[in-house]
Order: C-alpha cells, then structure tokens, then sequence
C-alpha cells in the first residue's frame, strides 16, 4: 500500500530545521498554469501560460530558540524535504506573510518564484 507524502522538515539557512506541527504542512513547487481559449475555428483554438509560484506552508510550532521575527525572512534558500525523501530547493524564498503567534503555533507560508528538486 502506498505511503501518503507530506512535508517532513523544512531548512531554513540561519534558523536550521524548524519544528512543524505533524501534517500540517503542504508544498507547491512552481510550474507554469495554462488556460484555454476556445476559437470558432478549433485550429484557432489555443492556451496561454502564466507562471506558478513556489510555496510551502505549515504551522511552526513555538520553539526557544526562534522568534515570530526570524519567521519573518526574505532571500533566503529554503530547503523542503518530503516523508518520500524527495527534496526541493526554493532559492530566494521569503515568507508571504507576517507570522502571527497564537497558542503555540505559527502558521508560515514561504513562497519564491522557482523551485528545484535536488534529491
């Protein structure tokens, strides 16, 4: 029986791997996202591509050494890796979004513009 894959651990260089809330993360590597358009003629017919961004979100779960700040980075290469064992690279990552602490947790979404697999 097959495995379900999830978000397994997350680097983020100057703040090391962070701690996650088990199944709470979700990632998106970056593509390209076509629309069709239809024509009265179907030889006419055809598509147009847009670029697909890059994103991981999770819940950070509060840790001593961390600060909701240092969640709030820029420029940095993220490092996600999946239960698989599939690992992507997300150069000049940033969070999308203040990160707000509530009860423990920080929700985090990290987004880029590229993706990379690299294992």
């Amino acid at each position: 029986m097959a495995k379900l894959d999830f978000v397994k651990t997350i680097h983020v260089p100057g703040l090391g791997n962070l701690h996650i809330k088990e199944g709470s993360g979700s990632f998106k590597p970056a593509a390209v996202q076509r629309e069709a358009h239809e024509a009265e003629e179907p030889a006419d017919s055809g598509y147009t591509e847009k670029n697909v961004k890059a994103e991981v979100k999770a819940t950070v779960l509060s840790d001593p050494r961390l600060s909701v700040e240092d969640l709030n980075f820029r420029d940095k290469n993220v490092t996600v890796m999946l239960e698989s064992g599939k690992e992507y690279m997300i150069p000049a990552a940033y969070a999308t979004e203040p990160v707000e602490l509530s009860k423990g947790e920080m929700p985090l979404t990290i987004a880029s513009s590229i993706s990379e697999r690299i294992g």
